[in-house]
């Protein structure tokens, strides 16, 4: 389960950051070197918000067991 959300938000961050204007921050942003910075900074932005939906609902399952 955990996999398949962390996927789905690597993919969802991608999604997200096919509109963010690159050309601002690097030369070429179509060139394989600007693909690889956009996939990596989906990956580590996907990773992130996993991690805390995933540390939230922990979190809120073991509120069960302080009541």
């Amino acid at each position: 389960m955990q996999m398949l959300i962390t996927l789905a938000c690597i993919a969802l961050a991608w999604w997200s950051l096919q509109n963010v204007k690159l050309d601002l921050f690097i030369r070429h942003p179509k060139s394989a070197q600007g693909r690889m910075l956009q996939l990596l900074l989906a990956i580590i932005v996907g990773r992130a918000i996993s991690s805390f939906f995933l540390d939230y609902w922990g979190w809120s399952q073991s509120l069960m067991h302080l009541f």
